[in-house]
């Protein structure tokens, strides 16, 4: 069975670890807008992908194609967390 990802289009894209830099972080306050989603989810650790940094134009139009199909009226109220 093939694994599907909604951050990564290709397989071999997960293990790039190019990540933002830390004064960008906090001069835009990412930090806060990080810790505030990962918030009681630590078990998960969901901070590096929130830090990953996308500099391949095809894995950036596939986020936004995934956050597209996320806004469309048929997922909504679909809950992912099960």
């Amino acid at each position: 069975m093939i694994s599907q990802s909604i951050l990564f289009k290709r397989i071999e894209d997960r293990d790039k670890k190019e990540t933002l830099k830390e004064p960008v972080i906090t001069d835009l306050n990412l930090n806060q807008i990080i810790n505030t989603i990962t918030e009681g989810k630590e078990e998960y650790n969901l901070e590096p992908f929130f830090l990953t940094s996308l500099s391949d134009l095809d894995a950036i139009q596939y986020r936004l194609e995934i956050m597209r199909d996320l806004e469309n009226q048929p997922y909504r109220g679909i809950n992912l967390s099960t």
